[in-house]
């Protein structure tokens, strides 16, 4: 299983001129039977969604995308999730999100993380980070 990060979905459904290569390489990513996606995605999205210097969306456009995002396997947050983003903080000296990101991948066994917020090629504990936009 991959994991998807919240500036794939992001891309995936910006309709800025200057993130069309990057919106096709988002696009062709999603495989909603194999990926996931955590509550924590969901609510970043969301927030750039409705930020009118980001994607602009109307609420209900927002809303709309975060349903159908949620045909990916979703982790809902625990506190042992939490726990283990803390760990991972310190182990890799990365923000709490990143961190919660990973852990979250990490809980449902995901061996990728589709993120551009991360090293791209390096392994957190058996998750290996793939920065899909690297080359664009």
């Amino acid at each position: 299983m991959e994991f998807l990060d919240t500036n794939v979905l992001v891309y995936a459904v910006s309709r800025q001129t200057a993130d069309l290569a990057k919106s096709a390489v988002a696009r062709s990513l999603i495989r909603y039977h194999e990926q996931a996606i955590s509550v924590q995605v969901l609510q970043a999205f969301f927030n750039v969604a409705r930020n009118p210097k980001k994607l602009a969306f109307t609420h209900d456009e927002a809303v709309v995308f975060c349903e159908g995002w949620k045909r990916f396997t979703v982790l809902e947050p625990t506190i042992s999730l939490f726990d283990d983003a803390l760990m991972l903080v310190k182990r890799f000296q990365i923000s709490y999100y990143d961190a919660a990101i990973l852990a979250a991948a990490r809980r449902l066994k995901c061996g990728v993380v589709y993120s551009e917020d991360l090293n791209d090629g390096q392994d957190y504990l058996g998750v290996r980070v793939r920065n899909p936009f690297r080359v664009l």
